[in-house]
């Protein structure tokens, strides 16, 4: 079962609809039925009422759950970034080194998938502890010194927020359920197929309208609808205002999920091993599109 779910998730959106909707042109103008929609005109109705209803309700509480993350993440790199502004209030050395420390905590939470984002805690937690354990010396600084305490409190609260939400996915028993009534659903379709050209038309166009829906239902449930928007794009911005330049993994170059500057200096992760270990991840400094 795993197997058959990990398939799924691996099918890029725009390549899903594509090839369905020209495998689906191929199958109408292949198959031809002289079936009468009288013959399961209850069953066509039920399915397609069921079908509907339980996509648009997964969808929205899908999007209700994407916007969340959205939000919360983008509270926590205003928060970074503010800490790393203020803690300039102590010299250049010490912002240095939280320049540092949040440089390591942005890779973690970018080489573990969001599902996973417990395993950047370890290098959260160092931002903290440096955070709590400076000495202060001036009145200045012990005013700075609060502010830096309430980001701190306001990030601990952020992540477990994001921890929540990111466990809250479908079930395997409503993927099945969703993908039952989507083969159902595109047999009737191609059933009453009468072989004219406007019914081949809407045959492909309603057969590739039903496998979009599952599809863009599946990018909202794994938080990865226009993740190059809400993702990729913040973080490198948050990169460039920390002057560290921006890092992504391997993947996310090769299947184009961000949208980078032709010549912008970048690091990119290469994984040797099996996620989610990391023993022997490479990080290599590159000019994005520049020749080999």
């Amino acid at each position: 079962m795993s197997r058959i779910f990990g398939k799924i998730a691996g099918i890029d959106t725009k390549l899903g609809i594509i090839i369905t909707f020209f495998v689906s042109l191929a199958s109408a103008f292949l198959y031809k039925s002289n079936a009468q929609s009288s013959d399961f005109s209850v069953l066509i109705a039920g399915t397609s009422f069921l079908f509907g209803i339980l996509i648009a309700f997964l969808i929205n509480n899908s999007q209700t759950n994407l916007s969340h993350v959205n939000e919360i993440l983008k509270s926590d790199e205003a928060n970074w970034l503010s800490l790393y502004e203020l803690s300039g209030i102590f010299g250049k050395e010490i912002q240095n080194k939280v320049r540092e420390l949040l440089d390591r905590y942005l890779i973690d939470q970018i080489d573990y998938y969001l599902k996973d984002f417990k395993y950047s805690a370890d290098s959260f937690m160092a931002v903290y502890r440096y955070i709590t354990g400076l000495e202060l010396k001036t009145e200045k600084e012990s005013l700075v010194y609060q502010n830096l305490l309430s980001v701190l409190s306001d990030s601990a609260i952020n992540r477990k927020k994001v921890e929540t939400f990111v466990q809250d996915k479908m079930l395997n028993m409503e993927w099945i359920i969703i993908l039952i009534l989507l083969v159902i659903q595109l047999f009737f379709i191609f059933y009453f197929n009468t072989g004219s050209l406007i019914s081949i038309l809407l045959s492909a166009v309603l057969a590739t309208a039903a496998v979009a829906l599952v599809l863009v239902l599946r990018d909202m449930d794994n938080l990865k609808r226009k993740e190059e928007v809400w993702i990729w794009e913040p973080l490198s911005n948050l990169f460039h205002a920390l002057e560290l330049m921006p890092y992504y993994p391997i993947s996310v170059i090769k299947g184009k999920r961000a949208k980078i500057k032709k010549g912008e200096k970048i690091r990119v992760a290469n994984y040797k091993d099996v996620y989610p270990d990391m023993t022997n991840k490479k990080v290599e400094e590159m000019e994005f599109g520049a020749e080999a």
